[in-house]
Formats: structure tokens, sequence, C-alpha cells
């Protein structure tokens, strides 16, 4: 048999799930989802260079970790 008498492996048949059908869901963007990210980025950021800031003059030992 040649390889041009071969049809090629489709997802279904070759045992591996359908890559297309999973990240379907994630194709469309979200603003919502993506200002969330930003926030539950952003905000821990800040709060933890403020910190920061306040332990400084208690022990750098403190502020480095």
């Amino acid at each position: 048999m040649t390889s041009a008498n071969v049809a090629p492996a489709t997802p279904a048949s070759s045992g591996y799930p359908d890559l297309r059908a999973i990240a379907a869901p994630f194709e469309k963007p979200s603003v919502a989802r993506a200002v969330w990210q930003l926030v539950n980025t952003f905000v821990p950021y800040a709060l933890i260079w403020v910190a920061m800031y306040f332990t400084r003059q208690t022990s750098w030992w403190l502020t480095l970790p």
C-alpha cells in the first residue's frame, strides 16, 4: 500500500480528543474576564509594595521575603 492510498487520521479515529471542540469556549474575548484578571493581578501586587514600604522601617529581613 502506498501513502497515496492511506487516508489521513482524523482526531476521532486517532484516539486524541478534538482540541478545536475543547478550545471553542475560549476563542471569544471577554472584557469582564480580562478586567478581572488585571484586578486580581495588580491589586495584590500594589498591596505587597505598600506592605514592603511599611515593613522596611521595622526590618529589612521582614521586607525582603
